[in-house]
């Protein structure tokens, strides 16, 4: 007699969810007449994804699944960054009508970075920011910050002095993972009914990292993106085994559903022409000047958009810069949802927005301007468009880029004392060698006409349950201080890294360093290692009592064998 209450409530609470959710549903996307555009511009704008996962990692789709999706949502191009170290990047290829181009996604000590057009790494890129940066750059690849307000530590970009090429102003995993739980639940009712429509209602203006990004650009030029950041599913728990992510997993948001939501879209110098190599390299020589914006297609498609800047020089797009004059002006144009407004910027600073969705700015200031065009179809104004940067005066932007030059580079040093000479004063007799179990080590004297240098020598072991690891290390003099500078030469047989430590006990303290086969001179500011692990308080680098110069998994793969090669080691005091 029960049975009846209970199933009336159960059907009462099932019709309540029901009705939620229907409250909860986002508008329907809207649709946009391409009929009343005609680009004014010569350049060919093209969508696509970036910031892509696939069964090679920690992704639900193979390639051809991924490709198929990107077809089926009009996409020209996807951007696949699996993760890995960069030893193994793929290059273009069509499939599905779709141009897939091989990046990476790399995890360092400050969060994740993606890295586009890179050449194959000669070892496992990790380790600090500044370190995969620059190794992407000498790979000749751009990087992206990823994820940059994730609410995950790991992931999130930590390190914002370190110079990326670009920045992910908005990526939908992250939208997900910081949407309170209940909306995220409702979200999950209505996703069956509308899916790209409610991925793009997670979205919010993200205020502190567009001021951010602001900041970035009065010092240097720094692209934005917006990034899908597809799986083909969220999990449900943090595994670090790609497979069991997979398996503990909601099968939602399909790529589709990611790709119809979010578009990045290329502004090319022509067409895409068939040839994968080239329209793979079109595409990031466009996204690396800037040529590029974001669309937030699930809520009004296709995003139609033009940021121009003309003189009587002629008219160039997002991404360049133009001197100031009486004939230059800058002129946007969109087809835009009723009520969306053309929002432009200046230094950071809003300075103009109009309901009219062409926009012509007349003998703008010098500055560096960008666009957003808002729309709040739910009450809570987003950037459905976000264009990237024009520049108007002498930016300086190659300076800037480069940023300033190293601390030590600016000041002049004295000659190191006797006692702070740790090579070759002491000989080979000063040093000692550790190593793990199963990796082994060794060290001699090269000496020629000129010089004499150390040769450690190194071979880590295989697979051998713990990371395999070899130092050469030698103790510190009593003269100390964490204000010194380390200089020393070196080189090694094989192009790699070598980690220089510091350690007081079991505590240490560490910069990495490129090696190849051409004698560098390096000049370390100590007070800039970075503490191994949290026990290792940066302050307490003063109480360091050895130097080691560290061979591991960090950036050599197991089983490697080779020679380093170092001279003139000493410690140097800064003149003040």
């Amino acid at each position: 007699m029960r049975r009846r209450p209970i199933l009336g409530a159960a059907a009462a609470a099932l019709a309540a969810v029901a009705v939620a959710a229907v409250l909860a549903a986002p508008p329907r996307t809207v649709i946009l007449d391409p009929g009343v555009w005609s680009p004014t511009s010569p350049w060919v704008t093209v969508p696509g994804g970036l910031h892509v996962h696939t069964t090679a990692s920690d992704g639900s789709g193979t390639l051809d699944e991924v490709t198929s999706a990107a077809a089926a949502a009009g996409l020209a191009f996807v951007i696949v960054t699996d993760h890995a170290d960069g030893t193994g990047v793929a290059g273009s290829e069509y499939r599905s009508g779709v141009l897939s181009i091989g990046g990476v996604e790399i995890s360092s000590r400050d969060g994740h970075v993606l890295a586009l057009g890179a050449g194959r790494a000669p070892y496992p890129l990790g380790g600090d920011s500044r370190d995969v940066v620059e190794d992407v750059e000498r790979l000749g690849g751009m990087t992206i910050a990823a994820h940059p307000d994730s609410p995950k530590p790991e992931l999130a970009w930590q390190d914002p002095d370190v110079p990326t090429d670009g920045i992910e102003w908005v990526n939908l995993d992250s939208e997900w993972r910081k949407t309170p739980w209940w909306r995220a639940a409702l979200a999950v009712l209505v996703y069956a009914a509308r899916p790209a429509e409610t991925v793009s209602s997670l979205i919010r203006r993200p205020d502190d990292l567009l001021a951010r990004w602001d900041e970035a650009l009065g010092r240097r030029p720094v692209v934005a993106l917006g990034a899908v950041d597809a799986h083909g599913h969220v999990g449900l728990f943090d595994q670090g085994d790609p497979a069991r992510t997979r398996l503990f997993a909601l099968p939602l948001p399909s790529y589709e559903s990611m790709f119809d939501a979010l578009k990045l879209y290329a502004v090319l110098e022509g067409p895409l022409t068939g040839e994968p190599a080239a329209d793979g390299r079109a595409i990031l020589d466009a996204l690396r000047a800037g040529r590029v914006y974001t669309g937030v297609d699930g809520l009004a498609t296709p995003a139609r958009f033009e940021f121009v800047a003309r003189t009587s020089d002629g008219v160039v797009p997002m991404g360049a810069s133009i001197r100031e004059g009486p004939d230059a002006e800058l002129v946007v144009r969109t087809v835009a949802p009723e009520g969306a407004e053309v929002v432009v910027f200046r230094d950071g600073a809003e300075i103009e927005r109009s309901a009219e969705h062409e926009v012509t700015l007349a003998a703008p200031a010098a500055g560096v301007y960008r666009v957003e065009v808002r729309w709040a179809p739910d009450g809570a104004p987003v950037p459905w468009i976000l264009s990237n940067a024009i520049r108007i005066g002498p930016a300086a932007a190659t300076a800037a880029a480069e940023g300033p030059a190293p601390a030590t580079a600016q000041r002049s040093l004295r000659q190191a004392e006797p006692e702070e000479r740790l090579y070759p004063r002491g000989g080979i007799g000063a040093w000692a060698l550790e190593h793990d179990e199963f990796s082994g080590a060794a060290i001699d004297e090269i000496e020629t006409a000129e010089r004499t240098a150390l040769a450690y020598r190194f071979a880590l072991a295989t697979d051998t349950g713990d990371p395999p690891w070899t130092a050469l290390v030698r103790g510190l003099p009593a003269r100390f201080t964490g204000a010194s500078v380390l200089r020393f030469e070196a080189r090694a047989d094989a192009t790699m890294r070598v980690s220089v430590q510091v350690r007081a006990g079991e505590r240490r303290w560490q910069r990495s360093v490129y090696l190849d086969q051409d004698t560098r001179v390096f000049m370390l500011p100590l007070s800039e290692f970075r503490p191994v692990d949290a026990a290792s308080a940066a302050d307490a680098i003063t109480e360091a009592t050895s130097l080691l110069f560290v061979v591991d998994t960090g950036n050599t793969a197991p089983g490697t064998a080779g020679i380093v090669f170092l001279e003139r080691i000493q410690l140097i005091v800064p003149e003040s």
